[in-house]
Order: C-alpha cells, then structure tokens, then sequence
C-alpha cells in the first residue's frame, strides 16, 4: 500500500540484468529485422474526380459537388479497388509470375492488398499508391490501373450513351406514330363534323344566335305590348257591364285613334251639323231630314262596327305577336342548342388539337435529344484527369529504419521492465519485518546483515570502514 518510486527503483536494480537481457534481445533482433527485411518501394499517381460531363457541349458547366456528388466519388473510390479491374492489371502485367504474387493462392487479392486509396480532403483529388519490392513494377502497376481505370470509365460512359440513344430512337418511332395518330384524329373529327374552319363555324352560329335573341326580344315585347292593350280593351269593358252601361267602343283610346273612325266621325260631325240646320227650318217628318236622321244612324252604327272590328283586328294581332313570340323562342332555343353541340365539339376539338400539340411538342423534343445523344456519343469527354502519373521511386518506404531502432529501444526497455515487475511479483521468498509477521505469524527479532566481501578485514571492521551501512 506504500510503494513508492524508491521501490521501484530497487526492484529494477535488483533485477537490472534481467531488464539488460530483455532490452539487449529485442534491440538485437529489430536490427536483425531490419537487416533481413525485404525493401518496400511505393509508387503514388494522383487523380483528379470532376463532375460528369456527358460531351464537349456541356464541359463549360461549373462543377458543384453535393451529397449526390459525394456518393459518386465514393463509387469511384470503390471502383478502383474492384476486382474486374486489378484482374485486367493482373493480366496486363503478368503479375501471376511476379515473385510477390506467385505463391499467392488469390492473386488478384494479394494485389489489392498492396493498393491504397487516399481522398485528399476538401478536394477532388485521390492518391493511388502501390508498394512492391521493385519500384519498376510498382510504377507500372499505379499507371496501369489507372489507365485501365480511365479506359473503362469512359467504355462505361460510351455503352450507356449507346443504350440511350438506343432508347431514344424507340421512343422516337413511337412518338411518330403518335403525332401521325393525332393528326389524323383531327382531320376525322373535323371531316365527321362538317367544320372546315371551327372558327368560322363558332362566329356564324354566335351570329345566328345573337340574331335570334334579339328577335325573340323583339317579338316577346311587341306580344306584350299587344296583350296589354287587349288586356286594357277587356277592363274597359267588364268596368262599364259591371255598371250597366253600353260602352261606346269608338271611345275605347286604342280605338279612337283609328284613321277610319276619325274619318267616320268626322262625317257624322258633318251630317249632324246638316241635321241641326234643316231641323230649323223642317219639322222632323220632313223628308230631307228623316234622311239625314237615317244617314246619322248609318254612321253611327257603322263606328260601332269599325270600333267591334279594330278590337277583332287587337285580339288577333295579339294572338299573331304571341305566335311570332313563341316561334321566335323556339329559333333561340334551337340556336342555343346549335350553339352547345358547337361547344362541345369545340371542347372534344380542343382536346384532340391539345392532344396533337402535345404530341407533336415531345416528339420534337425527343428527336432533338436523340441528335444532341449521337453528337455526344462521338465526342464523349472524360471527367477523369490524371493530375501526376507514378514515378519509380527512389528511396524504399518499408522498413522504416529510425522508427523499427526507435520502437526497438522502447520495445526492449517496456519488456524488461515487465519481466522485472513479474519476477517481483512472482518472488514469494521473505524479504521485510511485514512478510515474516504477514505470512509467518512470527515475532521479527532484527536483521541478519549481508556483507558482501572477500576481506575478513573488512568484514570485521565494517562498522569503521562503512559507518552509514546498514549492517
């Protein structure tokens, strides 16, 4: 419970040869590691990742890299390291007869094993690197994986350029048929319909409608107008039976203002006049003036007639506006139907001719892209650029010498230390006053001194030769 650093100190003095041994050992055998150790050469490319860019059109587009963007250069990354292309390496370079590879059951995977991937951050840059025994080969495995890799990214793009544009012809000849389709659905309907021009059509039936509106109103007024008077005539009448009286038509407003009865008044003024001046002179039995009394009654009964016959001449006129009225309603009617079927024809019309536009709009759009498609097919552009192709490096990077000698000193003296504390640990033997009354259940009587010498001089004269010895 009371250990301190003096313990230490003692156990490792105490043990010291043990910790020289262990130390001593394992630097040993790191400088023999080091000496035996086969050198590790690294050969590094640099590749820079832009956004795909389908042709030379769009190479002016800025690149702006997003989590879509992110994911892609992930895949890039995966790619490089996938098993098709180091097989197409393997191959290429015969590195089945490599002396590193040639007791490897999986070739292709104690090659990957040899290749790192490293993003740099915050850029679209990717560092290749590959080790090997010979910096020759290690270049040309680095060049040739990425020209591989380059060659089938571009392959990749071609083919899926191709099946595009494959696509897009379909889709194009399907297109046609359907523009051809709509077409004809606009000429059928037209033919089917009589509308060589639905425009034409719509203006003279908005005419014709327009026309009979304005002659219904027409005639539903002057029906109207006639009904009132009739209507007027009859109260007139009822008014003067209710009374008891005779009516005098001729008085009736409609029918005074009648050419022949202001005529037929105006000779019965007369004759009443001629009445009044033989009456003065004749007495009523005179001849001349039973006459004239005759004459009088004559045009008076003959207003009476005209008066009966104007109002006959109303009601019968007023029946006629009423007829005209209601063959007028029945032309609107029949226009407004004429002008509904037009409408609906207009609707189906504007469908088929949307329809046709539509039709006609994609499929020049889509032959548009089939065009753009080939051109880009024939000058398809890479987004991989090589920024540093690998070079055969000069100085080895495995083993690392300073950091094996480095790791060796403090390997050695981490162990020695171990195996010294472990002995410690280990060492039951009784050692201080706490282990006998500990472990023994004794009473401790004092120390034995251990003088180590050869000199019985100095053994008898410890005392006076070292005063501060324990003994």
């Amino acid at each position: 419970e009371n250990l301190n650093l003096r313990h230490y100190w003692h156990v490792v003095l105490e043990r010291r040869w043990l910790v020289i041994t262990a130390f001593i050992s394992i630097f040993v055998l790191s400088i023999i590691y080091l000496v035996k150790a086969t050198p590790i050469y690294e050969a590094t490319t640099v590749l820079q990742i832009n956004k795909e860019s389908t042709s030379i059109m769009d190479a002016g587009t800025p690149i702006v890299f997003n989590s879509n963007d992110q994911e892609y250069l992930q895949t890039q990354y995966k790619n490089l390291l996938s098993r098709s292309l180091i097989e197409s390496v393997v191959k290429d370079l015969d590195l089945d007869k490599d002396a590193r590879y040639v007791q490897s059951q999986d070739v292709v995977n104690a090659v990957r094993n040899d290749i790192t991937v490293s993003p740099v951050r915050l850029s679209r840059l990717v560092e290749i690197s590959v080790e090997h025994p010979s910096p020759r080969v290690a270049a040309q495995i680095a060049n040739k994986l990425m020209d591989n890799f380059l060659g089938r990214n571009l392959d990749q793009k071609r083919e899926r350029a191709f099946q595009s544009y494959q696509w897009l012809e379909t889709e194009v000849d399907g297109l046609q048929d359907e523009v051809k389709n709509a077409r004809l659905a606009v000429f059928r309907f037209r033919e089917k319909n009589n509308m060589p021009s639905l425009e034409e059509s719509q203006d003279t039936v908005s005419k014709a409608l327009f026309q009979a509106s304005q002659n219904y109103q027409a005639a539903n007024d002057d029906a109207e107008q006639a009904q009132k008077a009739v209507d007027e005539v009859d109260k007139m009448i009822q008014e003067a039976r209710d009374l008891g009286q005779e009516l005098d038509l001729s008085q009736i407003p409609f029918v005074a203002i009648s050419e022949i009865i202001r005529t037929i008044r105006a000779n019965l003024v007369i004759e009443e006049t001629a009445l009044a001046a033989l009456q003065v002179k004749y007495l009523e039995k005179w001849p001349a003036v039973i006459v004239a009394k005759e004459t009088i009654d004559k045009l008076t009964t003959e207003i009476q007639k005209v008066a009966q016959d104007e109002i006959q001449n109303l009601r019968q006129q007023a029946r006629s506006q009423l007829a005209r009225s209601t063959r007028a309603k029945d032309s609107l009617a029949s226009r407004q139907a004429d002008m509904n079927r037009l409408n609906q024809l207009k609707v189906e019309y504007d469908n088929l001719v949307m329809e046709k536009m539509q039709s006609e709009e994609l499929y020049t759009n889509m032959l548009g892209k089939t065009k753009e498609m080939d051109l880009n097919t024939k000058d398809m552009l890479q987004n991989l650029v090589v920024v540093d192709t690998a070079f055969e490096p000069v100085n080895p990077v495995k083993p690392r010498k300073s950091l094996t000698l480095i790791l060796g000193v403090i390997g050695g003296l981490g162990l020695g230390f171990a195996f010294a504390f472990f002995a410690n640990y280990m060492d039951d033997s009784v050692k201080s006053q706490d282990d006998i009354e500990t472990y023994l259940k004794l009473n401790f009587l004092g120390y034995i001194p251990n003088i180590k010498t050869n000199s019985l001089v100095e053994r008898d004269m410890q005392a006076h030769l070292h005063p501060q010895s324990n003994a």
